[in-house]
């Protein structure tokens, strides 16, 4: 009789470490089915900048906006802003209104059109508002050419954009140039 309760003891001790060790085990292959969900969203994270740009050698005078993440970045919205006031209008329209804010010709400058849903792809940039660097020679465009290079030289914040963008996770950032802030949202 005794020897059969030191059965059964024994078998509910196993029994009961049995389920123990596979509850640690499920908890522990949640967990790291958690932490390489993560690493993947981590691994294709992108990290768009709005980027003023003088390189000559490349014929770049512009704003650019560049992804130095590791995935592409698909964009939701863009707005531009005019020391602190928000710029009213499609994106085109928009762009044409700081041009004449600056009281620069608007017919030497290239736009970007970034429109909902195009990629920012890596290490490329990506024209926003760019001045050809063939338009220097052109007469009615040296004066634009000569103080447009003053603006992006300068350290001011008159020009700022808010970019909404998200990952191929579907995973939202916000970029503020004024602020030169990135935020997962």
């Amino acid at each position: 009789m005794q020897s059969n309760n030191r059965i059964a003891m024994a078998s509910l001790i196993v029994s009961v470490c049995s389920v123990v060790i596979a509850l640690c085990a499920l908890g522990l292959s949640f967990y790291m089915g958690w932490l390489q969900k993560n690493n993947y969203e981590i691994s294709v994270q992108p990290y768009i900048t709005l980027v003023p740009t003088v390189e000559p050698r490349k014929n770049e005078y512009g704003f650019y906006l560049y992804n130095a993440g590791t995935g592409k970045g698909y964009i939701d919205t863009i707005e531009y802003f005019l020391n602190g006031r928000k710029v009213e209008g499609s994106n085109s329209d928009a762009l044409i209104k700081v041009v004449n804010y600056f009281g620069f010709n608007k017919d030497c400058f290239s736009y970007g059109n970034p429109r909902v849903g195009d990629p920012v792809s890596l290490d490329e940039m990506n024209t926003l508002l760019a001045l050809e660097g063939s338009v220097a020679s052109i007469v009615q465009c040296k004066k634009t050419y000569e103080e447009f290079y003053k603006v992006l030289s300068g350290d001011s914040n008159v020009f700022t954009i808010k970019l909404r963008y998200r990952s191929i996770y579907d995973i939202s950032y916000i970029y503020d140039s004024y602020h030169k802030t990135h935020k997962k949202t």
